[in-house]
């Protein structure tokens, strides 16, 4: 593990001032000291390091830099050194709302709010996101997709963007549909029109819904007993396309089916959704489901690639199952449950997480306030302090299961191989939260400090 690596000190000479250090000419070597990892086996005391936009293992570094070892150290002071945290379903923030930026001749604007919300998200510790929109018309769809997708357009440099300076906002990884092929008594949950929510994925509706362009989407939550949804979800999924099951009046059985055909995630779970039931619990079952979400967690911290962990610690065969279609019998992987701890009771919260705890994705309670104040206030509803709530409610040993509830479990679910794990050839997206409530202090987006608290010390304690 590479908080596990050490090194020998480092004597300096005391006869005479050295001059100041050439600035490097390729990236900067950082080693983060004094800080408490967040892993999978709970905080570890040690070191972090990172080589531009990647965290490496000191070792080699050390064998290639013999002349000098570091071009900077960051002293943590105690704090926690955390992945970034991701938020799959983004309705908005700082007085932007996602789903109206599909409105007609409004791109210059959409890309300008976009851009602001990037720049932003570091402050409440969110180094990577999927904005959500709710069902709405298809050419609106459509242009939702397009504007806020992975691809989406920044606004050219102005006075307020220096050139580069995008690449330490937070991430847009594409956008997360909440619809339209939702139960109609579920469908109001996402406070939208009742004109736009469709009851059938049967032919092209998957195409005519979303104008084209659902196949760019990276989520799509879908009622899972539509007609049709079984052979939509298949067509997505091969597409790369993530999909959820939610707004739902769906059983177990139809669920099954679902996962079947690739589904592995169920979108707030125990909100908008049946209540558990004796003889047919519903969406709320597949928490129960034995066979899913066992992964060993220690075996994933040292696994390159977390989903082939997964695969390795359930093995087959499997027992088949009663489906809405006969009987299921495939390996279904990995189920993740998204859960807005913010609104749920302590009893929920602990039912879920006793029953699956590595499947749980932390959703932010972000809305679409007007301005500073209120974005302040909202910050209390953001993934770091849902993830305080969570270990609070359950009781851990100390808070970094929580924690990487918002942020590798989010990434294994989009299958980000290389984000929310603080480890070599990672991505260096990088916190540092308060030990004590876990507020953010500091947030690194590809290796740059995006934003830091006001009350550091300077640029975080730097060391030449």
């Amino acid at each position: 593990m590479l908080h596990e690596r050490y090194v020998r000190p480092r004597y300096e000479k005391k006869l005479a001032p050295t001059p100041p250090a050439a600035v490097p000419s390729g990236p900067v070597l950082t080693q983060f000291f004094n800080a408490m990892l967040v892993t999978e086996r709970g905080l570890v005391q040690g070191d972090l390091w990172m080589l531009g936009d990647k965290l490496v293992d000191p070792q080699s570094q050390f064998w290639e830099r013999s002349a000098k070892a570091v071009d900077r150290r960051v002293d943590c002071q105690g704090m926690l050194l955390a992945p970034g945290m991701i938020d799959i379903m983004l309705y908005g923030a700082f007085g932007v709302d996602f789903s109206r930026c599909a409105e007609a001749d409004a791109e210059a604007q959409v890309a300008s709010d976009l851009a602001m919300v990037r720049r932003r998200l570091p402050e409440l510790g969110v180094t990577a996101f999927c904005p959500a929109v709710r069902p709405c018309a298809p050419a609106d769809c459509a242009r939702a997709i397009q504007r806020l997708g992975k691809t989406a357009r920044l606004p050219p440099p102005s006075r307020d963007v220096v050139m580069g300076e995008e690449t330490a906002w937070a991430q847009c990884l594409g956008v997360h549909l909440d619809g339209p092929f939702l139960d109609a008594l579920h469908a109001a949950s996402t406070g939208s029109s009742a004109e736009h929510v469709r009851s059938s994925l049967e032919g092209n509706a998957l195409d005519e819904a979303c104008g084209g362009r659902a196949l760019e989407a990276t989520l799509i939550t879908l009622a899972p007993e539509l007609p049709g949804a079984v052979t939509a979800i298949s067509r997505l999924v091969a597409a790369g396309v993530g999909v959820g099951l939610g707004r739902t009046e769906a059983t177990l059985a139809q669920c099954y089916d679902a996962v079947a055909a690739g589904a592995r995630l169920v979108t707030q779970v125990m909100s908008a959704m049946p209540p558990f039931k004796h003889r047919d619990p519903g969406p709320v079952g597949l928490l129960a489901d034995g066979r899913v979400g066992k992964a060993d967690a220690a075996d994933a911290a040292d696994a390159a690639d977390a989903d082939a962990a997964n695969a390795k610690a359930v093995a087959p065969p499997w027992p088949a199952i009663r489906s809405a279609t006969g009987t299921f019998t495939g390996a279904p992987g990995d189920i993740f449950f998204s859960l807005a701890v913010a609104n749920l009771h302590s009893c929920s919260v602990n039912l879920v997480h006793g029953a699956n705890p590595h499947g749980i994705v932390l959703l932010s309670d972000l809305g679409s306030g007007s301005g500073d104040a209120e974005a302040a206030e909202a910050s209390l509803g953001a993934i770091p302090s849902c993830a305080r709530q969570l270990y609070l409610k359950t009781g851990a040993a100390d808070p970094s299961a929580a924690i990487l509830c918002g942020s590798a479990h989010p990434a294994r679910l989009l299958r980000l191989p290389n984000k929310g794990r603080l480890t070599a050839g990672a991505d260096a997206d990088l916190l540092l939260l308060d030990p004590d409530d876990l507020s953010v202090k500091a947030c690194y987006v590809a290796g740059q400090l995006a934003w830091s608290h006001p009350n550091l010390r300077g640029a975080l304690w730097f060391h030449a």
